[in-house]
């Protein structure tokens, strides 16, 4: 009986100190993020989606969730910048060094449920949980330009005219789990 009261008072307290931290959320998945973005900007949540390494960097990726976010008839990808350089951390008065410790954490992470699976499995999708400050624009509308030919871009985040909506600033890694 001692074991389920402590256990309950403990559940409790957790709860009570989540609702004391200004600016924290539960976990949401990215597609959540997406739907209401100015909700979370400028706020530390645990965002969770599929690890996307992409040509220009490392993202978070919605899980079946596109054209979730359409502005001015531009469809924004379901997509999360995961900045790494230095200079926005610095910036924004966040730790370099707790980035670089997540992202070590990562890799352990993915390695080790790689090995519970055993070699030759294919994974079809690796889902990740970051916490860190979650950023978008105030008003994406005014990140959406017209080509002389017509369609849309996106001045959004990640290197050069990216179409990423948000990014996150990582602060930890809450989990990883591989998907065959």
């Amino acid at each position: 009986m001692r074991l389920i009261l402590l256990t309950i008072s403990l559940l409790a307290l957790g709860a009570i100190a989540r609702a004391q931290k200004p600016g924290v959320t539960d976990t949401v998945s990215v597609c959540d993020l997406l739907r209401q973005p100015a909700k979370y900007n400028c706020k530390i949540v645990s965002a969770s989606g599929i690890y996307f390494p992409g040509g220009h960097g490392l993202y978070l990726k919605g899980d079946n969730c596109e054209e979730i976010l359409i502005t001015k008839g531009f469809k924004w990808p379901s997509l999360i910048w995961l900045p790494l350089g230095d200079r926005g951390f610095q910036d924004r008065g966040l730790s370099v060094e707790r980035l670089r410790k997540a992202l070590d954490e990562t890799g352990r992470l993915m390695n080790r449920e790689s090995a519970r699976k055993g070699n030759g499995v294919k994974v079809s999708k690796i889902i990740v949980t970051y916490r860190g400050r979650f950023e978008t624009h105030d008003n994406l509308g005014l990140r959406i330009f017209r080509r002389p030919d017509g369609s849309f871009m996106a001045d959004g985040f990640g290197p050069g005219l990216s179409p990423a909506p948000a990014q996150l600033f990582i602060d930890s890694v809450e989990g990883v789990a591989l998907e065959y």
